[in-house]
């Protein structure tokens, strides 16, 4: 049986950033950062998108569904009391294993290279720890070279390649 995952604790203080746990009054007051971080987040692992601040707006609404019913481990990066980011995920049990799913882990663009991502993994990582988790895994684009540099820097390991093929589009073989 999966736990429930809710936590504010404060997983890394600087005097330049803070990551901490984000509870639904967080999620509130950030809206309109989170949904832009979500477009970002899409338009750069998806180009070819459309909708995407229809698909950001869904988002966070899930987003909030997900805090409200607890199932969601939700830790931001706040310079000040502004969210420049956040990492989203999720219980998940994948051959008998629990594990953490990351959903999405977005930094502001100008905040970027400084450390807020590595904070944000490394909260996550006590997080796990503290739920007895040995595993936390993730999907991105093979595309998004700054992601898979960035993952792989921090311990993630290619384990799998997810394919698809658009039926009704000209192939170019």
């Amino acid at each position: 049986m999966l736990k429930e995952v809710g936590s504010l604790k404060a997983y890394h203080s600087s005097e330049n950033f803070e990551a901490r746990g984000i509870c639904e009054q967080d999620i509130e007051k950030n809206k309109n950062v989170i949904i832009s971080l979500l477009e970002s987040n899409y338009k750069i692992n998806f180009p070819d998108l459309k909708n995407v601040s229809e698909i950001a707006q869904c988002s966070y609404e899930d987003m909030l569904r997900f805090t409200k019913n607890k199932s969601a481990i939700l830790i931001g990066i706040f310079v000040d009391s502004y969210m420049t980011g956040f990492v989203w995920s999720y219980l998940r049990n994948v051959f008998s294993e629990n594990r953490i799913h990351i959903n999405h882990l977005v930094i502001d663009e100008k905040y970027r290279g400084i450390g807020m991502g590595t904070a944000l993994i490394n909260a996550l990582r006590v997080r796990a720890s503290e739920l007895g988790i040995k595993t936390i895994d993730l999907m991105t684009s093979s595309k998004n070279i700054r992601a898979l540099r960035f993952y792989e820097t921090h311990g993630f390991k290619n384990a799998r390649v997810q394919m698809e093929m658009r039926l009704g589009e000209q192939s170019d073989n």
